[in-house]
């Protein structure tokens, strides 16, 4: 499949459709699901999000972009593969706890 068939999907939460996103999508002539905000969320990469929020802030604050990408950037090469493979392992129970709540919200 071309890039020209590509379509983004994303959980439409206000973090991810700032202005600036939104934007660049636009610019780079990005598609995008039409998809409800605060939609079950079958994807890990919001549990990586997480794993590297606490990594990234567990002990320093930030004064600015450069020190703090250079932190992600340190983090992020520290999330194992183990981590990932774990939180991989966990999408069949996601996916039976989605359709027991019908679509709706889990935990």
């Amino acid at each position: 499949m071309g890039r020209k068939q590509w379509i983004w999907q994303q959980d439409n939460a206000s973090i991810h459709t700032a202005k600036a996103v939104m934007e660049w999508f636009k610019k780079n002539k990005v598609s995008t699901v039409d998809w409800p905000a605060c939609s079950p969320d079958l994807s890990i990469i919001e549990n990586i999000w997480h794993v590297l929020s606490e990594m990234v802030y567990a002990d320093d604050q930030f004064t600015g972009k450069i020190a703090l990408a250079s932190k992600i950037e340190a983090c992020a090469a520290k999330i194992s593969p183990d981590t990932i493979k774990s939180l991989y392992s966990t999408m069949r129970d996601r996916l039976i706890k989605v359709k027991v709540a019908k679509g709706g919200q889990i935990q």
